[in-house]
């Protein structure tokens, strides 16, 4: 990821601010918010709508102190364009309708995308969305006080899941 970051840092001229708002977002939706919606309807981590919300705003911030930490960590000795300076730079490349056609055509072609590479994956995942694999519950992170907790659940996620793929 600090490859892709550090590439896409060395195309713009966006200022710090502009730069860590980019990174931010791209983060958020590429690592996080495409997660929690597939969580959202294919598991039952959330119980609730307010579950849900609780997450997207830890999610938020979470990757608020990345996108900084990369953006302060990325400088740019050129940066003198502001975010949106860009962003009006960029859209006012096509017409609103150019934009309207494109952007509506991307979204219809985006579900059926989505559910065709879905289908394609499912064999392998779906077992762990209806819980066929054991994963840990949540409750083990309180059980577990230990300063070690980092490196202890995701071993133990490893042998849960080797364990009950195994039997």
């Amino acid at each position: 990821m600090a490859v892709i970051l550090a590439w896409i840092r060395s195309k713009t001229r966006l200022t710090k601010f502009g730069v860590i708002s980019v990174f931010w977002f791209t983060l958020f939706v590429i690592q996080m918010f495409n997660n929690l919606l597939e969580a959202l309807f294919f598991t039952n981590v959330f119980p609730s709508t307010k579950e849900f919300v609780e997450a997207i705003y830890v999610s938020m911030l979470t990757v608020l102190v990345e996108a900084f930490m990369a953006g302060v960590l990325f400088t740019s000795k050129k940066a003198d364009l502001s975010l949106s300076s860009a962003l009006h730079g960029y859209f006012d490349r096509r017409s609103r309708f150019s934009w309207s056609w494109r952007i509506t055509a991307a979204s219809l072609a985006y579900f059926p995308i989505y559910l065709f590479f879905g289908m394609l994956a499912s064999p392998f995942i779906i077992s762990y969305y209806m819980g066929a694999i054991a994963r840990p519950q949540a409750t083990a992170v309180h059980r577990d006080r230990s300063p070690r907790i980092s490196t202890r659940l995701p071993l133990r996620y490893i042998s849960t899941t080797y364990t009950s793929i195994h039997q």
